[in-house]
């Protein structure tokens, strides 16, 4: 399983990366991130694109560390994220 460090990046990138590495999933895998605050724009952004078809899981809460694992339920979706990634407002990280 990958697990992806987000902290390194710069917050415009986190997001595209995350949701670009759950569209490269098959039913049933599943991929962990480390993010320096907690996801919570992203998670949102996750139940609007994908709906029931993933499984968000905290795995450890710190101050600065937050690591979660992203499980991929379903794939017979219509994918929308193409056309997130876009979208103009996708460029900042608003999850704070």
């Amino acid at each position: 399983m990958a697990c992806i460090d987000l902290r390194a990046l710069p917050p415009a990138d986190r997001h595209t990366l995350v949701l670009a590495t759950f569209e490269g999933l098959c039913a049933g895998q599943s991929f962990e991130f480390i993010n320096d605050h907690e996801p919570r724009g992203l998670q949102r952004r996750f139940g609007e694109l994908f709906g029931h078809a993933f499984d968000w899981e905290t795995l450890e809460r710190l101050p600065e560390i937050w690591r979660v694992r992203v499980t991929r339920l379903a794939t017979g979706f219509a994918s929308t994220l193409a056309g997130a990634l876009a979208e103009p407002g996708d460029s900042s990280c608003a999850c704070r």
